[in-house]
């Protein structure tokens, strides 16, 4: 389940922006700030239900974009590919590059 919820807040910091308003404040509520439905609802002036659906549809089109995009898949890759480089080599300059573009 933490698992899950990781995953979901990787795409959104990847593709939140891309959500409307209503769904990309809902899903943050919820996975970013740990809020409840009673809460986001509470917050946001609509009923529980309507946080609810508004965070599976926020879900939803996150996972949509990342099958179609492939943005946070390829960020990973990257790191990684990165994170060997610093491991094959003794040179320090390209260690630090290496390292540079994994906390982009």
């Amino acid at each position: 389940m933490e698992q899950k919820r990781d995953f979901i807040i990787s795409l959104y910091d990847v593709y939140g922006g891309l959500l409307s308003d209503s769904c990309r404040d809902c899903t943050e509520l919820y996975y970013c700030d740990d809020l409840s439905l009673s809460e986001i609802a509470e917050n946001q002036g609509i009923s529980r239900q309507g946080a609810r659906d508004a965070i599976k549809r926020g879900v939803a089109e996150l996972e949509h974009f990342e099958s179609t995009l492939g943005l946070l898949a390829k960020q990973q890759q990257t790191a990684a590919l990165a994170s060997e480089i610093i491991s094959a080599t003794d040179d320090d300059k390209v260690k630090e590059l290496a390292a540079k573009i994994i906390s982009l």
